[in-house]
């Protein structure tokens, strides 16, 4: 008995031991993917994390109860992970993320943003405070190095523009705000002006801090560009992709 009794026991291990070794296969390809989509979480966080923090400062904004407005940040967060985390990883380790890790991968990279917003403002900000004019010149400077041919309005009798500058026989007027809180819908609204005035291609506000939500809605409304002064570098392919 004691003898058919270890022989039903040897062949029920032999039996069991295919199913044991898929099952710590699985756990093991589940270890080895979990590692490879932290890493390309890393990986792309590394090297956009200035400017994911940068976007989360100028798409978090709070609504008109105090309550912060997190829906354009997490659909621009959401659009990261798609076009930058996703295509790191092979097929099959981009269908684990997707059911298993999508949701974690963005809040992982919410709060590292949140994190690295002190830091990457501070160093995008010009050496020294600065006056409203000092900031229409400092954004004057920018765009010269960029290779616009950037000029000041009157003081007197600007309507609604700082600078007009050109590229390749296009202009853009440029309203400069340089504030200690989000811009309002009376930037917007001269800027617009101010493109109809000067006959430019478009109109842009820069500035050192973000828009209110009035403001965003209104140069939606009017095709405005509103922007931080750290996107100068990018805007001319923005401005004349229309």
């Amino acid at each position: 008995m004691t003898f058919a009794f270890l022989e039903w026991l040897a062949l029920l291990v032999l039996l069991m031991l295919p199913l044991v070794l898929r099952l710590s296969l699985r756990v093991y390809r589940r270890q080895r993917w979990r590692r490879v989509c932290l890493a390309a979480i890393r990986t792309a966080f590394l090297q956009h994390a200035d400017k994911l923090a940068l976007n989360r400062a100028r798409l978090v904004q709070a609504d008109d109860y105090g309550v912060e407005d997190t829906d354009r940040w997490h659909a621009h967060l959401d659009r990261f992970v798609r076009k930058v985390v996703v295509p790191q990883l092979k097929p099959r380790q981009r269908a684990f993320f997707e059911s298993q890790f999508h949701a974690f991968a963005l809040a992982l990279l919410d709060e590292a943003a949140r994190q690295k917003k002190t830091q990457a403002l501070g160093s995008l900000k010009p050496a020294r405070k600065l006056s409203g004019t000092d900031f229409e010149q400092y954004c004057m400077e920018q765009l010269r190095k960029l290779d616009w041919r950037a000029r000041p309005t009157s003081a007197s009798g600007d309507q609604g523009a700082d600078i007009i500058a050109e590229h390749m026989g296009k202009a853009v007027v440029f309203q400069c705000k340089y504030h200690s809180a989000p811009v309002g819908n009376k930037a917007v609204q001269e800027v617009a002006a101010a493109r109809q005035y000067y006959r430019a291609h478009a109109a842009c506000v820069v500035s050192n801090q973000t828009y209110t939500r009035a403001a965003r809605a209104l140069a939606a409304t009017n095709n405005v560009f509103l922007i931080h002064y750290s996107e100068l570098a990018g805007f001319r392919r923005m401005a004349f992709a229309s």
